[in-house]
């Protein structure tokens, strides 16, 4: 059983804390042992795979960080992928949020209706 220690607690990835005025905060636990090392960029991975590990983690941070320290969290792991040779650019297009195709075109119905098994009714 894990037992607070300096007002901290390590509970599953999430470090809680306990705040002055009795509040409990909470971010993204590491272990002292973590050392930041992901996905090289010249690794050889598909490009879709090294973006997804860009985005699973800079996901989980704006899940668990509060908003006040969500910057600094991303501040971190853009350096640690620099570290492992991303560029920044590659970096923000990683997190930036996809645009949805909202417009319907007879070949995207082929495709939905195809591998989707989608019926559409005109």
């Amino acid at each position: 059983m894990e037992r607070e220690t300096h007002g901290t607690l390590a509970f599953l990835n999430v470090l809680v804390n306990r705040r002055e005025d009795g509040t409990l905060g909470h971010k993204v636990y590491k272990k002292l042992t973590h050392t930041d090392r992901f996905l090289n960029k010249i690794s050889n991975h598909q490009p879709q795979q090294k973006r997804r590990a860009i985005k699973t983690l800079v996901e989980r941070a704006r899940r668990i960080y509060e908003p006040e320290s969500l910057p600094e969290e991303l501040s971190h792991l853009k350096n640690a992928f620099k570290r492992s040779g991303f560029s920044e650019g590659e970096f923000e297009q990683a997190i930036r949020p996809r645009r949805e195709n909202t417009k319907v075109t007879p070949s995207r119905l082929v495709k939905e209706k195809a591998f989707r098994g989608r019926i559409f009714l005109c």
